[in-house]
């Protein structure tokens, strides 16, 4: 919300097939998303405008694919965040723990940058170091972190 408030034209994108949360956080429709965009069912015009806050749009998860690595692996991935870049200034992607599934691998080497975030009283350090050194192996620089108790 914080890149809109300042005039980015920012997309949240929730990758996250294994949990998705997204949709209720914004409470938009989850009926076409990503999955649906990467199976060729829709677009990038799934992404949803956020009511009540200029400049942001959410991509949800959309259906549960059975296949998320495999989805996520895909070259039309690349694709359709080319297309993003081309209409908006700022790109988030919401992904499952980098440490439980390699989804988050894949996802960081299309995108190329991580912000990595830990919970407060939750993550541990070990794992942290972990997710780091995983994003690296993945070509994927990790450009800053965050802790929320969230």
């Amino acid at each position: 919300m914080v890149f809109s408030q300042l005039g980015q034209r920012t997309l949240l994108i929730d990758a996250d097939f294994r949990a998705p949360r997204q949709q209720g956080i914004f409470n938009i429709s989850d009926r076409f998303g990503l999955s649906s965009a990467l199976s060729g069912r829709s677009d990038l015009s799934a992404a949803a405008p956020v009511a009540g806050i200029t400049g942001l749009a959410v991509l949800p998860a959309g259906p549960l694919p059975p296949n998320p690595l495999e989805l996520l692996s895909r070259g039309v991935f690349a694709a359709l965040l080319a297309k993003a870049q081309s209409e908006f200034d700022v790109i988030l992607i919401d992904t499952p723990p980098v440490t439980e599934y390699a989804d988050a691998c894949a996802i960081t080497f299309r995108a190329g940058d991580a912000l990595m975030i830990s919970r407060k009283d939750t993550t541990r350090m070990a794992d942290t170091e972990r997710a780091m050194r995983e994003l690296g192996d993945a070509s994927a620089r990790v450009v800053g972190s965050l802790m929320n108790a969230y």
